[in-house]
């Protein structure tokens, strides 16, 4: 047989994806495939695609699916240098828009910068959440971890004092 052709997994914001794809986003049929997983499951994640301000239609952003969902959010930044000044936004706007923070990993430390090792302690002082730091780069955290649950909970646990 011929050889098949390689999937290319191109990574886009669902604005700009849509309108490539020319689709638009059913906004409904995310609220209610989440409804429907958190009856099924005792634990649901819903991965936040990139960012608190990744736009998903043209007025409505990651921000604002937390918000109308009512989730906590565990943030997830990069370890080393200009993470203080991003995570400190992003948990800036989710408090002003009032939304529980369970806390902040920092996913990536080599421990080969003076930015990654101070990095943690500056923004757990600046912002008074726990603070993480998950030693090796994981592109797939969210997914490596929810294919064991127990994980998750001790993850989740750790922040919330469980």
């Amino acid at each position: 047989p011929p050889p098949q052709e390689e999937e290319v997994v191109v990574y886009l914001a669902p604005l700009p994806a849509s309108r490539l794809e020319k689709r638009s986003i059913a906004l409904s049929k995310v609220f209610c495939a989440y409804k429907k997983l958190s009856r099924r499951h005792d634990f649901t994640i819903v991965e936040g695609i990139g960012g608190i301000m990744v736009p998903i239609k043209k007025d409505y952003f990651v921000l604002d699916l937390i918000r109308t969902m009512k989730l906590p959010v565990l943030l997830v930044a990069r370890a080393g240098l200009g993470t203080i000044n991003h995570t400190l936004s992003a948990v800036k706007l989710l408090k002003r828009q009032k939304i529980k923070i369970a806390g902040i990993i920092l996913n990536g430390a080599k421990n080969n910068g003076i930015a990654e090792r101070t990095n943690p302690k500056i923004i757990k002082e600046l912002t008074g959440l726990p603070v993480k730091i998950f030693k090796h780069h994981n592109k797939n955290l969210i997914y490596n971890l929810s294919k064991d649950i127990s994980n998750w909970k001790l993850v989740i646990g750790k922040f919330i004092g469980h």
